[in-house]
């Protein structure tokens, strides 16, 4: 099976596991929500801090969405602090989500050579992200303010990104970089659609995260714009 059709069904079966979690008990769905971050959190830690720099000999800076977000949305959930739980697990929300439209669509080449267990790792890490951030919004709705919050966490991260990228291992191979730069594009469609298609793709990232901000609206909105309709 291609790693693309893989991620398919990876992603599909993330669905399913909200949809059963949400259906479970509260005090269940939160159990298994912090054994998964604490996993998160501790793993990519041990990961950062020792494996890459000590093992494998190289310093690996946390520089893309979902790398930030393995150590800033666990450590925002296990904080727990009121009003500080819904953007961080918005930002996580699309950090996955990113990640799993592009390796639905260009997985074969993004991951070519890398080893197994390196795509395993960053299923269950982007996994982690996914479903923690459905769940939470189940529960919660997001403000204008949590908004606001997660563009501006996303603006921060891209711009650091970008500051950082001469001291990136493989820069050119990471993920962020494909997104900002509009390589995913440029991967799976020929060169001579590249003036159109690139433009149009920066156009459809931008409306994917609005309208994925916009799809969680605080409750007295949602009823209001119900009242209005039915008036």
């Amino acid at each position: 099976m291609g790693i693309n059709a893989m991620s398919l069904v990876v992603f599909s079966a993330l669905n399913l596991l909200v949809h059963g979690l949400g259906r479970c008990r509260e005090e269940r769905a939160k159990g298994l929500l912090k054994v998964l971050w604490i996993v998160l959190l501790f793993g990519n830690l041990i990961r950062y801090v020792f494996v890459y720099p000590v093992i494998v000999g190289e310093v690996h800076i946390p520089i893309e969405y979902s790398t930030v977000a393995y150590f800033l949305v666990p450590a925002m959930m296990l904080w727990n602090k009121k009003g500080h739980v819904v953007w961080p697990a918005l930002y996580g929300l699309i950090a996955g989500l990113l990640y799993f439209l592009t390796m639905i669509a260009a997985a074969n080449r993004l991951y070519a050579d890398a080893p197994p267990y390196d795509v395993y790792i960053s299923y269950f890490c982007h996994g982690t992200l996914y479903v923690n951030g459905l769940l939470v919004l189940r529960k919660n709705r997001v403000s204008d303010r949590d908004r606001a919050k997660t563009m501006l966490c996303l603006l921060i991260v891209s711009v650091r990104s970008l500051l950082l990228k001469k001291y990136a291992i493989d820069a050119d191979e990471l993920f962020i970089y494909d997104v900002l730069l509009g390589n995913v594009i440029r991967m799976v469609l020929p060169k001579s659609s590249w003036s159109f298609t690139v433009p149009l793709y920066y156009v459809a990232l931008n409306a994917l995260i609005l309208l994925t901000l916009r799809g969680f609206l605080p409750e007295k909105r949602r009823n209001r714009r119900g009242r209005g309709k039915k008036e």
